[in-house]
């Protein structure tokens, strides 16, 4: 339980409570980034301690690992930070960079919890290896579910999102040609003039562009994270089925934008990495769960 409170701290204090100047600008605000993690930490093991009524080792056990934690997470961002310089122009590079800090900070979690909670790492292996025996997850009490399913939502949507983002890119701002169409008139003046001059004929051209805002595509990001919870609850149900639905909705939405190339292509990697990853989660919230 512990482990997962800590978890949860760090989810919502690098995605929820994470600004995105803040994240555009990590080196001018790594120390408040920090703060905002090491005060969660405190406040959560706080709130543990208190419910628990444990009034031994309070430092070693609330002081002392907040403040670990939060040093940890100012040397994996510094390192990142420097990172990134060398990185910069890649996708590819980007997303391993994201993964790999977040990994990271996962696994000082999990030692922080195997030094200062005395939870051997080897429970961690034996609960993998009955979970692969069993297909299910065993003995999870109801608070540890509730914790789970918390991290499950917010792995789902925002950390979920921002890898997409930096697998796939981001929509242009105006997109290429979808829809354009070539007229041909004859020009016809006044009558005196059609007798001295002959008709003259010209051309008109007419394009329609796809002119993305800023609130269109916070809309979609938003549509993602739904999108991803819907796929969640379905698999969940063992309603496999009605993934279709989703993409037949999101498809007819955007029908008539499927005539650009960029756009449809950009449009189909997004959705089926989208759908992957919300099933991928339904799989594992259906082993906790059940």
């Amino acid at each position: 339980m512990t482990v997962l409170i800590l978890i949860l701290a760090h989810l919502v204090g690098d995605f929820y409570l994470q600004t995105d100047r803040m994240a555009a600008s990590k080196q001018k605000y790594l120390i408040r980034h920090v703060l905002i993690h090491f005060v969660l930490y405190f406040c959560l093991l706080l709130v543990l301690y208190i419910w628990t009524l444990s009034v031994s080792r309070f430092l070693f056990q609330i002081a002392l690992p907040s403040l670990i934690l939060a040093l940890s997470h100012y040397a994996i961002d510094t390192l990142k930070i420097r990172t990134t310089r060398f990185i910069s122009g890649s996708q590819i590079g980007q997303a391993y960079l994201f993964l790999s800090d977040q990994i990271l900070h996962f696994t000082v979690i999990l030692l922080a919890g195997a030094t200062f909670f005395y939870l051997p790492l080897s429970l961690f292996e034996n609960f993998v290896a009955e979970m692969i025996n069993q297909k299910r997850i065993p003995n999870v009490s109801l608070d540890d579910k509730i914790l789970f399913c918390g991290i499950i939502i917010i792995l789902a949507t925002t950390f979920t999102g921002h890898l997409i983002r930096l697998l796939v890119g981001t929509i242009p701002e105006h997109l290429s040609l979808f829809e354009g169409k070539y007229t041909l008139t004859n020009s016809h003046g006044p009558l005196d003039q059609m007798k001295s001059q002959k008709p003259q004929p010209s051309f008109e051209e007419e394009f329609n562009y796809v002119v993305n805002k800023k609130g269109d595509r916070s809309r979609g990001k938003i549509i993602g994270y739904v999108e991803r919870l819907l796929v969640i609850i379905l698999i969940v149900s063992s309603s496999y089925a009605s993934i279709g639905f989703i993409v037949a909705a999101k498809s007819i939405a955007r029908f008539k934008q499927m005539d650009d190339r960029q756009f449809a292509e950009y449009f189909l990697l997004g959705t089926l990495t989208s759908i992957f990853f919300g099933m991928i989660y339904g799989f594992i919230l259906r082993l906790v769960l059940f």
